[in-house]
């Protein structure tokens, strides 16, 4: 009999691009492998970079936690009409969040980011 794996996924809801956007933080410690999806409607030109951040020093039960964040990825260029997928294989890292940083452009335009995750 094969082990049960657990998963998860979970969409944010979209977000003006007329300015950074960072997803709320999300657990993965009891998950191996981690996606982000990143999807944008564009009436203009954004400009900017998409990351995954993660986190060691993160503490949810501590008020006021902000934890370091560190791109765990290398940060991607926003491309016009692409979405993006991020597939974090075998991670350590018990938080991570999504960081779009805007160049410029994107007012009017939206990001909506879903993450996955699954562990056994």
């Amino acid at each position: 009999m094969s082990a049960t794996r657990r998963h998860f996924t979970k969409t944010f809801a979209a977000a003006d691009m007329g300015a950074d956007v960072i997803s709320p933080i999300t657990d993965v410690r009891s998950y191996d492998d981690v996606g982000y999806l990143a999807v944008f409607t564009s009436a203009h030109t954004p400009v900017g970079l998409l990351s995954i951040q993660g986190s060691m020093d993160y503490d949810p039960t501590v008020a006021g936690s902000t934890g370091t964040w560190v791109d765990i990825v290398t940060p991607v260029a926003l491309t016009a009409g692409s979405p993006q997928l991020f597939d974090i294989v075998g991670t350590s890292v018990p938080f991570v969040r999504f960081k779009y940083t805007r160049t410029s452009g994107g007012s009017a335009d939206t990001l909506t980011v879903t993450v996955t995750g699954k562990g056994s």
